[in-house]
């Protein structure tokens, strides 16, 4: 591991590199404002929220913090790079080593894989270098909830209905049984994306919670963030009607453009928003995994 108490970059000989800490926060809202050379995972939480969780490391002169690298596990054994920040005037080669290598002593005892998405090129060549390897792409799709968005019936024994607070136990069941282990939310990640919806429903077979939609808003378009049906209840149109019933929701709020992402290796989804109109933007990125 890197000396946490001094590190040699750029002839500079008063680069501190330690854990952060909880009274680093307006340090780091300066370093992230500056918005130089930044990566910020797509996520639920701001990069700051993952303040007092580990690893979290970062550079400072004696002036103002230079660097930061923030890769807690959550769930439990994934670990995605929250954020990746570091000013113009450093090595963001040497920079980005020395905080990975103090962050990777803290995965030698807790193993895991490290994830990170590619949304950006100087991102995305700073991984390759470090060893990590392209585990697949996230597909960016849009539909016009007005125009082009088809409409197919459901398995008719399927009841759909707005989210409740009770459901939180059996939603999140059904999310970590349907995504593959780096993609699904812990508990407390789906606390934050509850808040941040705009809209939940939640698919019924028989009174028990199957499936799910969870999506944002914005005043002109809306994004299905997430949508999960359980294995042994996929195939019957439950995913379809889940869909179905946000875009009813959002015409009834005058909005018309909706978009989704989903893995490039993830042929079911793929297929089940072609069928439903949804349309393959230009847009793609990387998903790199270490460990």
């Amino acid at each position: 591991m890197t000396n946490p108490l001094e590190f040699l970059i750029n002839g500079s000989r008063h680069t501190l590199t330690r854990p952060a800490a909880l009274q680093d926060r307006e340090g780091l809202v300066t370093l992230i404002r500056k918005h130089q050379l930044l990566h910020r995972h797509l996520d639920w939480r701001q990069p700051l929220d993952w303040l007092g969780s580990d690893p979290f490391w970062l550079m400072e002169n004696p002036q103002y913090i230079e660097a930061a690298l923030a890769i807690p596990p959550d769930p439990p054994g994934i670990a995605w790079i929250r954020l990746f920040a570091c000013l113009n005037s450093l090595s963001v080669q040497d920079t980005w080593d020395n905080l990975l290598d103090n962050c990777m002593s803290f995965f030698r005892k807790r193993p895991a894989t490290i994830a990170a998405i590619g949304l950006s090129d100087w991102f995305s060549r700073l991984l390759l270098h470090s060893g990590f390897s392209i585990y697949q792409e996230i597909v960016v799709l849009q539909a016009d909830l007005a125009e082009g968005f088809k409409n197919i019936q459901p398995a008719p024994q399927t009841v759909i209905r707005p989210y409740q607070t009770g459901d939180f136990d059996r939603v999140l069941f059904v999310d970590q049984g349907s995504f593959e282990n780096i993609w699904q939310v812990s508990a407390s990640g789906m606390v934050y994306a509850c808040q941040a919806a705009a809209y939940i429903s939640v698919a019924e077979v028989e009174g028990k919670v199957v499936g799910y939609q969870l999506s944002t808003s914005s005043p002109l378009s809306a994004h299905l963030a997430r949508l999960a049906v359980l294995p042994e209840y996929q195939h019957l149109g439950i995913g379809t009607a889940l869909v179905q019933d946000l875009r009813n929701h959002f015409l009834q709020v005058k909005i018309t453009e909706l978009t989704v992402n989903t893995q490039s290796s993830n042929a079911a989804s793929l297929h089940l928003y072609h069928k439903l109109g949804f349309k393959e933007t230009e847009e793609r990125f990387p998903v790199f995994t270490l460990g």
